[in-house]
């Protein structure tokens, strides 16, 4: 494997957590000081508990796309078909986040002792305000992630489906999104997976130089 080559993927791998990560915090840092929101509860949103188990579950989020970057690593068309579904998926979101901006109004009043699980999620309310919730980012990633899998890897899809069902119902069951959230982000992956997964990615056509005359 060539050194450009190399180099290739880890720009399409840093360049997607960059833009990510440097994303979803600015415009939730922008978002909790605009004030402005609009509210998704349906009746269901307040029957569903809190159950602080599937926090670990929920902070894996950004580690199951980077594990599939690794798991497609020799196949470099895959790479940047999955690094494309998955930029699109950010930009259909962050669109949405500043477009329509919904804020989530049931998260759980912490109290202490507080131990591993509910240490976890004190950590996302301190970093992450209730604000970048429709569609679900987390639920995005993570389906578009067991697409990408299935392609190079069929033998694991059923785990990282798993995963990324248990990820989705994470969503809810840590009290960070309402089903609508879910919902929406279902349909960004399915848009993504349909756009750039659907078909075989092409390798593109090296492009030789001419040789220099003698």
């Amino acid at each position: 494997m060539s050194t450009s080559l190399t180099a290739k993927k880890f720009a399409w791998l840093l360049g997607n957590l960059s833009f990510h990560i440097v994303g979803y915090l600015g415009i939730n840092a922008y978002l909790s000081r605009q004030g402005t929101s609009y509210d998704l509860a349906i009746a269901l949103d307040h029957q569903i508990p809190f159950i602080k188990y599937f926090a670990p579950f929920y902070s894996i989020v950004y580690f199951i796309p980077v594990l599939t970057f690794f798991l497609c690593w020799s196949n470099y068309p895959l790479i940047k078909a999955a690094a494309k579904a998955f930029i699109g998926a950010g930009v259909i979101c962050f669109t949405c986040f500043l477009l329509f901006p919904v804020k989530y109004e049931l998260r759980v009043d912490l109290q202490p002792p507080y131990d591993f699980f509910t240490n976890i999620l004190r950590f996302f309310y301190w970093i992450d305000e209730p604000y970048n919730c429709f569609p679900s980012l987390h639920v995005a990633l993570a389906m578009i992630s067991a697409a990408i899998v299935r392609r190079q890897r069929p033998r694991l899809a059923p785990v990282f489906y798993l995963l990324a069902a248990i990820v989705s119902a994470s969503i809810l069951f840590m009290k960070q999104h309402y089903v609508l959230d879910l919902a929406g982000g279902l349909g960004v992956s399915w848009l993504m997976t349909a756009m750039f997964l659907a078909r075989e990615p092409q390798e593109e056509a090296e492009v030789v130089e001419p040789a220099a005359p003698a």
